[in-house]
């Protein structure tokens, strides 16, 4: 009786063992900067830029990721800038920090209405650029920005290119811009 019993123990171990859930690698919390909690965020181990395996702050900002031979991780999260960090258990809270988010709109400058088609381009102080990026009537909104200053510039067809504007971009706010465009005669108006 003992030998009929012993592979169906071994079957009843190996299904518990497969049922067992999987042996948690790296975990941490993400905080805001006031210490509370980031619910919601998403903690992925990345490989080639791309994010490949994910696990979601709980409601204590609390993460498990499982066993990976990957050795980097990014944290997103809504209103924060992204966060790259070596995949390793962190015992001490991982702060994020707070972006800024810019919506810029096109409006006809003569009529003052809202411009349906067009781009916008941010040209930031060490030189890096963004965009241009296609605008709608609803304008177009740049999340997860490093705070500070950037210049916007609009342009659309049928209309002269909008003077480069200065705007301050606080962080854990929405800036909203607009760029005013005049028609020019000589192009005809974008349809």
């Amino acid at each position: 009786m003992t030998r009929r019993l012993a592979p169906i123990a071994a079957v009843v171990l190996a299904a518990c063992a497969a049922l067992a859930p999987a042996a948690w690698a790296i975990s941490g919390t993400v905080v805001d900067p006031d210490r509370k909690p980031v619910v919601g965020g998403k903690v992925c181990y990345t490989a080639a830029g791309a994010e490949v395996l994910c696990s979601v702050t709980d409601e204590s900002g609390h993460y498990d990721l499982p066993n990976s031979s990957l050795d980097r991780i990014r944290i997103l999260a809504d209103g924060f800038l992204p966060l790259k960090l070596a995949a390793v258990d962190h015992a001490a809270p991982i702060e994020l920090k707070r972006a800024a988010t810019l919506l810029v709109r096109l409006r006809d400058a003569d009529g003052g209405g809202a411009i349906g088609e067009g781009q916008v381009l941010l040209l930031f102080p060490d030189g890096h650029k963004l965009g241009p990026a296609p605008v709608s009537a609803g304008g177009v909104r740049f999340r997860r920005q490093v705070p500070g200053t950037v210049i916007v510039q609009g342009v659309a067809q049928g209309y002269r290119a909008g003077e480069p504007i200065e705007v301050a971009m606080p962080a854990g706010k929405q800036t909203e811009v607009v760029v005013d465009l005049v028609a020019d005669p000589v192009s005809p108006p974008a349809e």
